[in-house]
């Protein structure tokens, strides 16, 4: 690499995350709670800044830095999106208030200014669906403002806790979380929930900015097909599991392709989110 120019991340890091798999062996509520009670910490402790190498900055490229720097805060912000709903269905499957408000709090990091993806009006989106064993192609949900999806969380960890005043304290704790601030013009990632039926599949296709960081996870409430393909056609993530992520930096603006086949044997419920 010629000296002054930005490092090409070439290396792709894939993450996976076997929600399905996390309590496995747990006895109790009270050892699962502590469980969900450290990994948690864990998740929260990530609105620390994620840095990315990059090169000596030369004269003349600020406008570049700013479009770095945007990118990077992007993905921060839609790994933070990506953790909260993953969290917040180990929540719900395994009844723990705990996880909930860990998932409230990283709804309420991410910046109020919410994306959808949306393939009717982003030319950079396609989605082509196929039908469940029911006939039936997948549905799309409501999108809602992170801060009232934190409020709804919050609001069922309190009940599911029996309106236990120590989860009180902490809903009221994690209430007043807000975004950490970032420089330039970052807007919040894009996210769409869609509901499949058993063997139900969508297939996505994206362009992503060339020499930015990429960034794209799926997190399901159940076991689903997940593929991350390069527009060579090359797998860069491949696993049945019920939520993966993948960041990646593009060369060009080809056509990457993410698919979600739904193999639970159940209705499946996944968010998909990118910077």
């Amino acid at each position: 690499m010629a000296p002054g120019q930005l490092d090409r991340i070439e290396s792709n890091t894939v993450v996976f995350f076997e929600f399905a798999e996390l309590t496995e062996g747990v006895e109790t509520m009270k050892q699962t709670i502590r469980y969900l009670g450290f990994l948690a910490l864990a998740l929260v402790c990530l609105g620390l800044p994620m840095t990315f190498a990059v090169g000596q900055k030369p004269k003349g490229r600020d406008d570049d830095d700013d479009k770095m720097q945007a990118a990077q805060a992007g993905m921060e912000n839609a790994r933070r999106l990506h953790l909260a709903y993953a969290m917040e269905q180990l929540g719900m499957e395994n009844k723990a208030p705990d996880a909930l408000i860990a998932a409230g709090r990283l709804f309420l990091m991410v910046p109020r200014k919410m994306g959808k993806l949306d393939p009717a009006k982003d030319k950079k989106i396609s989605l082509e669906a196929d039908k469940g064993d029911d006939g039936k192609e997948g549905t799309t949900a409501k999108s809602e403002d992170y801060e009232a999806h934190a409020r709804r969380l919050f609001n069922a960890a309190l009940e599911m806790s029996k309106k236990d005043q120590g989860i009180k304290k902490l809903i009221d704790e994690a209430a007043l979380t807000k975004p950490p601030g970032t420089k330039g013009n970052v807007e919040g990632p894009k996210s769409i929930t869609r509901t499949l039926a058993p063997g139900g599949r969508d297939v996505w296709y994206f362009k992503f900015e060339p020499n930015l960081p990429g960034y794209v996870s799926v997190a399901a409430g159940l076991k689903m097909h997940i593929e991350v393909l390069r527009p060579t056609g090359e797998a860069i993530a491949d696993v049945s599991y019920p939520s993966a992520e993948a960041t990646f930096t593009p060369t060009n603006d080809a056509k990457w392709t993410v698919r979600v086949h739904n193999v639970s044997g159940k209705t499946n419920t996944y968010t998909l989110t990118t910077n």
